[in-house]
């Protein structure tokens, strides 16, 4: 592994203190170096087992390279007893993406919160064609009821034989909300908010509403 660390990766790598760090920069800066290299020394210097780290990653790819890079790492001390047996705890590491972290937490406690213990993560290509069917099923039950509200958004937005850039404008939305800690409680706040400036915010507003009913329909498919 590359040991030629600029001055802020070092700081990154400073585990002397137990403190939260935060790392922000660009693509190919090597952030997962780093995070490798920081994992790798508090193995090092704390005798930490690897099957007691979560570490979580956005993509699949990502993950696959993090531990294909600790297991280099970890290689090059085989000879030692400690590393040699972090070796063979690498692949019970919980070294995955956050969607498969808390899958697989589902499924320990799927009894306690009333799951089916048998479920999938959906792909990103199955999850867009969920997406998609259930924006096409909210719009057409909305355009043949006439809607004003709708009718509306898509005159601004597009032609009604065009939805295109209307149904990425709720998407967009759609995808910033779900990212907030409550979604729900987050979600009937503001749309509460907005229904009272109606008047003044009819876009706004509108765009609430529809991803309400269309987020609505994702949920109960």
């Amino acid at each position: 592994m590359n040991r030629n660390f600029t001055r802020n990766q070092l700081l990154a790598l400073d585990i002397s203190q137990e403190k939260n760090v935060a790392v922000s920069a660009s693509a190919g800066t090597g952030k997962t170096t780093v995070l490798v290299e920081r994992i790798f020394r508090l193995l090092e210097a704390k005798r930490t087992s690897v099957d007691r780290l979560l570490v979580v990653t956005f993509t699949k790819l990502a993950a696959a390279e993090m531990k294909e890079r600790l297991k280099e790492s970890l290689s090059e001390r085989l000879s030692e007893p400690f590393f040699a047996e972090q070796a063979q705890k690498l692949e019970m590491a919980d070294i995955s993406t956050l969607h498969a972290f808390c899958a697989d937490a589902l499924r320990s406690y799927f009894y306690v919160l009333g799951l089916e213990p048998n479920f999938s993560v959906a792909e990103d290509s199955v999850a867009q064609e969920l997406k998609n069917d259930a924006f096409d099923r909210v719009a057409e039950s909305e355009l043949n009821a006439e809607d004003e509200v709708y009718l509306r958004l898509v005159e601004m937005l597009g032609k009604k034989s065009e939805q295109t850039s209307f149904k990425q404008t709720v998407f967009r939305l759609y995808d910033f909300f779900v990212c907030r800690p409550d979604f729900d409680g987050w979600f009937e706040e503001k749309r509460k908010y907005y229904f009272v400036v109606r008047s003044a915010l009819f876009f706004i507003p509108g765009c609430l509403w529809i991803v309400d009913r269309w987020s609505g329909s994702l949920y109960f498919l």
